[in-house]
């Protein structure tokens, strides 16, 4: 049965019936698909059918089999666990989900994972890993990354020194943690 939900749950959301969609996605959750497990974490993560609700998107991604699967699952667990949201803050959890090279290919968690590098976040501080990861996410076009870093028009800036050296001097004069 949970199987059968989870397939009128996807046709549901082709034809764009997204509240219709989340029910039958959520009753083959409810049954213990772990397929239906992901749907219904990512119906709450993004906000599909429902309210997007982070710490009922983590409930139900985070689950052992989700995870070591799904890039969506390390990605959102990751997430939360760097901010306690659902599931108990873990900063060395939350770093090494979001490192998986799936999850790492977006620029939106190459900057995160920048952040995380710079703070000392989960893993040790390493400004040249930083400035590599934050450099990767603006080139990539993530909106935070290049403003955290000075591109103007989508640009890099010519630095005066590399951009390690910067950013350990910026680390000095604003050590305000984002996790």
């Amino acid at each position: 049965m949970a199987v059968k939900y989870l397939g009128e749950g996807t046709e549901l959301m082709e034809k764009k019936e997204t509240e219709r969609a989340f029910e039958k996605v959520k009753k083959s959750a409810e049954a213990g698909l772990p397929e239906g497990r992901l749907a219904l974490g990512r119906c709450y993560a993004e906000g599909i059918g429902c309210v997007q609700d982070m710490e009922l998107a983590c409930k139900w991604l985070n689950h052992p089999e989700l995870i070591k699967k799904y890039p969506l699952a390390k990605s959102v667990v990751g997430m939360c666990s760097l901010r306690g949201i659902g599931t108990a803050k873990n900063l060395q959890r939350g770093f090494e989900l979001l490192s998986d090279p799936e999850v790492a290919k977006s620029p939106e968690f190459l900057t995160i994972l920048g952040l995380c590098h710079l703070q000392g976040a989960g893993t040790p501080q390493d400004f040249d890993k930083a400035a590599e990861c934050l450099q990767k996410a603006a080139d990539g076009g993530n909106e935070e990354a290049q403003n955290f870093l000075g591109y103007e028009n989508g640009k890099r800036p010519e630095w005066p020194v590399p951009l390690p050296q910067i950013l350990r001097s910026y680390w000095k004069e604003n050590p305000t943690p984002c996790f």
